[in-house]
């Protein structure tokens, strides 16, 4: 009945569906498995919860991403080099040598852009959705665990 269960232990981990072909378990002669340890060994390690979180810092990210865009955005060069008039002519500082500087900011504000506001709240309903659909996986991993536990349990 051990082994059973954590046959079942083993797939849930590696994401597989407890219907599904048996995938082998580790080796678990001796150790016992509670309900809690369980649920947490199967949080740490299914792929698709850790998946789903990926997905979580993903859309994270991109929410100040996507707003960014509204932001002013400032550009700046600066430049500096001697130089030094041919003597024949007019030239300047009287054929000598001088240091010739330039520098250059570009501020740039977008005042509209189609679009944008909504790109934001896409952003942001798209980490809702991530949320909320990580906690909707992890919900059922844990009844499904719950519900194997018990079963191996009670037969």
């Amino acid at each position: 009945m051990k082994l059973v269960f954590s046959i079942l232990i083993f797939q849930l981990c590696a994401g597989a569906q407890p219907n599904k072909a048996p995938v082998p378990a580790p080796p678990t002669e001796g150790k016992t498995l509670s309900l809690s340890s369980a649920v947490e060994l199967v949080l740490k390690q299914n792929p698709n919860l850790l998946k789903a979180r990926e997905g979580i810092q993903f859309s994270e990210a991109g929410v100040p991403y996507v707003r960014s865009g509204l932001f002013p955005s400032i550009q700046g060069t600066a430049t500096g080099y001697q130089k030094k008039d041919p003597a024949s002519g007019n030239p300047l500082f009287g054929g000598e040598s001088y240091n010739k500087y330039d520098a250059d900011i570009k501020l740039t504000q977008v005042l509209f852009q189609v679009g944008a506001i909504s790109a934001i709240g896409y952003s942001q309903k798209s980490l809702e959705i991530s949320k909320l659909d990580s906690a909707i996986s992890t919900r059922d991993l844990i009844a499904e665990v719950i519900r194997a536990y018990y079963q191996i349990v009670l037969n």
